[in-house]
Order: C-alpha cells, then sequence, then structure tokens
C-alpha cells in the first residue's frame, strides 16, 4: 500500500505507472558519473568547461543560469543517472532514493527493498534556458527503464512545485494521446 498523498496516474504508453508528487527529499547514495559534466554539486575537482563551471559554482554559489531542479524515478538508478547526464541542458545528476516526505533518517538498502515507502531516483539539475522541462520529461521516457509492479524501480516523476506538477500532468495526457493516435 502507498503512502496516502499519492496520486495514481496509469498509462499504457509502456503499461506501466506514473506518480507525480511534490519532490520529496532526496537520499545520496553515489554521484560518480563523468562525462564533462559535474556529477555532484559538492564537487571540488576543477578541470576546463561544464565541469569547472560547476565546480565554480558549487564553491561560490554564483548563479551560472537559470538551473531548476526534479527528481525521477526511471528503474536502477546508475544507467538512467548516466543517461540524463548526457542530455544537451542537464547540468548534474545525483542517484539516491526519494519518496518518504518528513523522513528524519536516510533510508538503508533495506529500507528501499522492503518497503514501499522509496524508490530509486535520480536528482536532476537542468539549465531550462537550454532545455524546457517538457524536453527533460521526453528525454525521461527515452531513458527510463522501469518495472512495472515494482517500487523500489517505478517510474515516477517528482515534481518539484506546483508548475511542474502541472507541466508533468499536462505532458502525460499529451503522452497518452499521442500513444493512441
Amino acid at each position: 500500500m502507498m503512502p496516502t498523498g499519492y496520486t495514481y496516474l496509469y498509462t499504457t504508453i509502456v503499461v506501466t505507472m506514473f506518480v507525480l508528487l511534490p519532490m520529496a527529499r532526496m537520499h545520496v547514495v553515489a554521484a560518480a558519473f563523468g562525462g564533462g559534466r559535474s556529477s555532484s554539486s559538492t564537487s571540488t575537482t576543477i578541470g576546463t568547461g561544464a565541469a569547472a563551471a560547476s565546480a565554480a559554482h558549487a564553491t561560490t554559489s554564483t548563479a551560472l543560469c537559470a538551473e531548476q531542479v526534479c527528481a525521477l524515478g526511471m528503474g536502477c538508478f546508475w544507467k538512467p543517472s548516466e543517461t540524463m547526464l548526457s542530455v544537451d541542458g542537464v547540468v548534474s545528476t545525483m542517484a539516491g532514493y526519494s519518496g518518504k516526505a518528513g523522513a528524519t533518517k536516510p533510508p538503508s538498502y533495506s529500507d528501499v527493498c522492503a518497503s514501499r515507502d522509496w524508490v530509486e531516483a535520480v536528482r536532476v539539475t537542468y539549465e531550462d534556458d537550454i532545455i524546457t522541462y517538457p524536453e527533460l520529461l521526453d528525454a525521461y521516457f527515452e531513458a527510463q527503464e522501469a518495472k512495472l509492479g515494482s517500487r523500489q524501480y517505478a517510474p515516477i516523476i517528482f515534481a518539484a512545485g506546483e508548475e511542474q506538477m502541472v507541466e508533468s500532468q499536462t505532458w502525460l495526457t499529451k503522452a497518452r494521446e499521442e500513444q493512441r493516435a
């Protein structure tokens, strides 16, 4: 049984379930991906290009661009995290667990496997002047490796605020209509 407050939206796109939630606390388990971009906002390695800019941003807290964030459940988080990092406009990704709002301690792997309160997710930071949120959702749909009936690997969009919630619902409705056509 899912915790209260979850909204269920079923789709025929990949015969699976999407759940839209306000973004919950993200518990990071690892963030070690390459590709020329920073994979962690706490990176201290200074290089060239986007990685250097992101590292400088993490060090100085200077705004580089209009960055937005969302979390996406799309199967085991390792490959989707790396895949999303390759999307133009994505600044960084972090693999972790998301779900249970109000949690006071990070979940263990056993908590994620045994309960229905947590899902493996990828936190995506992106530049909304390069990629729109709906375009990011298109990339998410292509990258996901979710498993039907598995809460741990469930396809879930954790919207960061009301605007993303509305855009997510609009995107899902459009995707369903395109699938039926």
